[in-house]
């Protein structure tokens, strides 16, 4: 075999081995930037891979299909989208994520994420409404799309079946959002920065002394805004 022939063999070899690389392979290779995400199986190839019960520190993100977008690769971002079909129990989950030097990002997430924590609140469910969150050089960058948290506060009294909803902003270097529940009566302010530590104030406006009461009893502490719950963590 010639020299030009070799050299053909191998880039068509290197090529395969790219192009049918295993995702299982492929995530051991590139190692978790945060070990609190984590895939029960990865199958397939990073073109058409399918992740396992996937979570993300305490949030259930479930089982999704995954496709690397080849052409962010020019610009040195890694862009997957991730596939998760609706079906009778589950609003599916669509989207969106990049990452690359100093650059990490959601686009166009649509669905649901169950399961969650905000300190010590759980949290049932996060509905996303063609969300977008770009994080750069530690700072928001851009956000738009919308949110709605569902949390598990079963008290009479309080309109929060639906949840809170709102939009997602960038204030500073801080991704911003201030979600209010329907009746009026429940506001949450949340920030969270670029390494996922947030700060949410739960704001609960109740006249009834009973209500004002259970609430103190869930951690509330009475405000000028009416009762109030602060909560800082990592997401």
């Amino acid at each position: 075999m010639t020299r030009q022939g070799r050299f053909w063999l191998i880039l068509a070899g290197i090529a395969a081995a790219i192009l049918f690389l295993p995702l299982r392979f492929a995530l051991a290779i590139a190692g978790p930037d945060d070990e609190r995400i984590a895939a029960r199986a990865a199958g397939g190839t990073i073109w058409d891979g399918r992740l396992e019960q996937v979570r993300a520190g305490a949030l259930d993100l479930g089982s999704f299909d995954v496709a690397l977008r080849p052409l962010p690769l020019f610009l040195g971002r890694a862009s997957i989208a991730i596939d998760r079909p609706a079906t009778a129990a589950d609003r599916g989950l669509t989207g969106i994520v990049e990452s690359g030097i100093r650059r990490t990002a959601i686009r166009s997430m649509t669905g649901s994420i169950m399961g969650g924590m905000i300190d010590s609140l759980m949290i049932e469910r996060v509905d996303l409404a063609d969300a977008t969150v770009v994080f750069a050089d530690g700072a928001c960058r851009e956000a738009a799309g919308q949110v709605t948290l569902v949390p598990a506060l079963n008290l009479a009294g309080l309109g929060l079946a639906n949840g809170l909803t709102g939009p997602l902003s960038c204030d500073g270097r801080q991704l911003a959002m201030t979600l209010a529940g329907q009746s009026g009566m429940e506001r949450l302010v949340m920030t969270v920065d670029a390494e996922g530590n947030y700060v949410a104030r739960l704001h609960i406006r109740a006249t009834d002394p009973m209500l004002g009461a259970a609430l103190s009893a869930a951690g509330f502490g009475p405000t000028a805004e009416g009762f109030t719950r602060t909560m800082r963590g990592r997401l």
